[in-house]
């Protein structure tokens, strides 16, 4: 059909990449002024749990298999203390920067 050619070579496929370019810049800016002031912050609330008192964060739980096997917060998943918030990637991440940062709280905030 026309209408399909037409989406297919049509010259708004360049102003539709302008437009979300655009968009994709005024977002970040945004989350920059939103956010910005945070990034130098201390670590508070639930990041000392979550980063300062967890074992798996800190690399003090041993190896990070262990990390398959516990949740967000350093609990064994098989815990009834558990609420079983399963997050390896993120906590992965977290003893990554706690490798290279230590406690410094900009890293977290940045990721």
């Amino acid at each position: 059909s026309r209408l399909v050619s037409y989406l297919e070579a049509g010259p708004h496929k360049s102003r539709m990449a302008s437009a979300s370019v655009g968009t994709a810049v005024a977002l970040g800016i945004l989350a920059i002024l939103c956010f910005g002031n945070s990034l130098f912050g201390e670590l508070v609330w639930d990041d000392i749990p979550a980063i300062v008192e967890n074992g798996d964060v800190l690399g003090t739980t041993g190896s990070a298999r262990v990390l398959l096997a516990h949740d967000f917060w350093g609990h064994t998943l098989a815990s009834n203390t558990s609420h079983k918030s399963w997050r390896p990637i993120t906590t992965l991440t977290f003893r990554v920067q706690h490798a290279m940062h230590g406690l410094t709280a900009w890293p977290y905030h940045l990721v």
